[in-house]
């Protein structure tokens, strides 16, 4: 039980340090925009990006989603950059992108309680097995999870740097059966959020799990380590 809540909390932390804060979205969407494909600016699509970060995993603020897009197309209308009857998915989002924004949202409202449940079994099962146990065996709990999530993410790191889009159409036709998260290449969410933002996401998440892991390695093989005994204790008194 300790090994898989530990493992499930490590996989976790890693998505927290992508979508937790806006800063990997700001951060990533400055270095990936395609603004040499749309009618915003560079600095217009990071706002954006920011925005339905803030939509999928933030607020879920449907008026200052929408309120983001009027006031982008209006200054892209000022400067000649959209007509003035601009409705098309490369000017606002669509339906079907709102849609699959929302279905972001739900997964992780779905998910919120139950991974904070584990987190805190997690520790709780980790503390019995070092109290109730052994130090020894906690040892084995770290070094067991993180050597299995360090070989699960080199084997999907490794799928991903092979065929990327392979890889990524896999992983959201297993959260979105329904299929609604492809979109044309010239629109606002991928000019937003185009590939390379995702590859830059997914090494963030990789990053922080394998980390985590690591530093459970160290932790656990100190843990296993037979301690040192006092030679102090060792002295025998004659009379």
């Amino acid at each position: 039980m300790a090994i898989i809540c530990l493992a499930i909390t490590f996989v976790a932390a890693g998505f927290l340090a992508c979508a937790g804060t806006s800063l990997p979205t700001r951060l990533l969407a400055n270095a990936t925009v395609t603004d040499g494909i749309s009618p915003y600016t560079h600095n217009e699509l990071v706002e954006m990006a920011v925005e339905i970060r803030d939509y999928s995993f933030g607020s879920h603020n449907a008026e200052a989603l929408d309120a983001k897009m009027d006031q982008l197309l209006a200054q892209a209308q000022a400067d000649g950059r959209a007509p003035q009857n601009a409705r098309g998915e490369e000017y606002r989002l669509d339906a079907a992108a709102i849609s699959h924004l929302d279905d972001c949202y739900h997964i992780l409202e779905m998910v919120r309680i139950p991974l904070i449940v584990i987190a805190v079994l997690a520790i709780a099962a980790a503390a019995h097995v070092r109290v109730r146990i052994s130090r020894k065996a906690l040892g084995t709990v770290l070094v067991t999870t993180s050597a299995f999530l360090i070989a699960a993410f080199l084997v999907a790191g490794g799928a991903a740097l092979m065929d990327f889009e392979g890889f990524f159409g896999q992983f959201h036709q297993l959260f979105f059966p329904q299929g609604n998260w492809v979109f044309w290449y010239k629109s606002l969410l991928i000019c937003s959020l185009p590939e390379g933002f995702w590859v830059g996401m997914g090494t963030i998440w990789f990053a922080t799990t394998l980390l985590l892991s690591i530093l459970s390695v160290c932790v656990g093989l100190r843990l296993r380590k037979p301690r040192r005994r006092n030679n102090a204790s060792s002295v025998r008194f004659n009379r």
